[in-house]
């Protein structure tokens, strides 16, 4: 992802619009900022580095 102007913050949350080719995405708590961001190409990178705390998903019976 591109570098935001901004922190994000909880309750954040982005989509993908397939029409116009943009990542929209909404700041989150109590913020009503939306960033609109378009790639400038279509190479996108194939490796990187994940930076979050991994979680073991594995013993969930069911997504409600």
């Amino acid at each position: 992802m591109t570098n935001l102007p901004d922190n994000t913050q909880p309750g954040a949350g982005a989509i993908y619009d397939t029409v116009r080719n943009q990542v929209v995405l909404a700041q989150g708590y109590r913020n009503v900022k939306l960033w609109r961001w378009t790639p400038s190409t279509a190479a996108y990178t194939q490796t990187g580095t994940w930076y979050s705390k991994t979680m073991d998903l594995s013993q969930i019976e069911n997504w409600t």
